[in-house]
């Protein structure tokens, strides 16, 4: 039970973190965003951004700035 509660909260939060990350990108879209930018803003590391990036929005950050 414990497991499945930290699986959800980590989802939850991760969901929330995309989605600050998507807003931070379009603030800031008229700057030249790369990906250490990306990790830096979201917290989160290169394969657990890339994977909820793409769950999250069914395409990759950086097809979003695009």
């Amino acid at each position: 039970m414990l497991a499945k509660q930290l699986t959800l909260n980590s989802t939850q939060i991760n969901h929330k973190t995309i989605d600050d990350l998507c807003l931070w990108i379009d603030m800031n879209i008229n700057q030249q965003i790369n990906w250490i930018d990306l990790i830096n803003v979201s917290g989160l590391d290169h394969l657990t951004l890339q994977s909820e990036f793409s769950k999250n929005k069914l395409m990759t950050p950086m097809t979003w700035i695009q």
